[in-house]
């Protein structure tokens, strides 16, 4: 499978819309049906000032990568390109938006729905191994590439890579359902073009489908739900 999302597409395609209640904007960027796996989702979330969202959890495994602003989640501090995961049925929380909001990407490879906030939800948080790690972008020299979340048991990792001019990126071997956000520069990808803040999901046939700079170079946040070597 090979999707693509684009932030600026998005927005015109589709306004961001606020669930009632809650104090942030919605803006889809790849959209699936839940059922069986992969079925990429990827969504901006854009918080207001000052608000907050409260400790909750998902049924699905996430990651999620703040784009804009800054703010708190839990103990953390939160600043552009952090990066959290949150595995299934682990309470994380809560989101402070700082004095300028917040915005940021949440990142799955399964299709989920809204939170379970906490303690009320307690009774529907399955007893499987809680999993919260927490990343501060670093990026690489050019060329390189930066380990952000190390392999856990699990299979899932992070890195940031930094490609030169004209320089191509794939994953090696099985790489299975992996995520790739552009945070500089710009991609090609199987004929498209994904510019800063945009990203790429790549699985199955598609795992290995390379990622070409642009003229101006490219950095990358390289997102994977199971094992591989990078």
């Amino acid at each position: 499978m090979l999707r693509t999302g684009k932030l600026e597409e998005s927005r015109t395609r589709c306004a961001p819309r606020r669930r009632p209640g809650h104090p942030f904007w919605k803006i889809d960027l790849i959209e699936s049906d839940e059922g069986p796996q992969p079925a990429p989702q990827v969504f901006a979330v854009q918080m207001d000032p000052g608000s907050s969202l409260g400790t909750h959890f998902h049924f699905q495994d996430q990651f999620q990568l703040v784009i804009k602003g800054g703010g708190t989640i839990g103990r953390s501090p939160l600043q552009r390109f952090s990066l959290h995961y949150a595995s299934g049925h682990t309470g994380y929380g809560p989101l402070v938006a700082g004095e300028g909001g917040m915005t940021y990407y949440t990142i799955r490879a399964i299709t989920d729905g809204p939170g379970h906030y906490l303690p009320g939800a307690r009774e529907e948080m399955q007893a499987v191994k809680k999993r919260n790690l927490h990343a501060e972008w670093a990026a690489p020299t050019q060329g390189g590439l930066h380990p952000l979340v190390p392999l856990q048991d699990n299979g899932v990792a992070a890195w940031a890579a930094s490609l030169a001019p004209g320089e191509c990126f794939h994953a090696q071997g099985d790489a299975g359902m992996r995520f790739y956000v552009v945070a500089d520069g710009s991609v090609h990808v199987a004929g498209d073009v994904l510019q800063t803040l945009d990203c790429a999901f790549l699985s199955g046939e598609h795992h290995n489908t390379p990622l070409q700079a642009g003229d101006a170079g490219a950095q990358l946040v390289v997102l994977q739900f199971n094992q591989a070597t990078p």
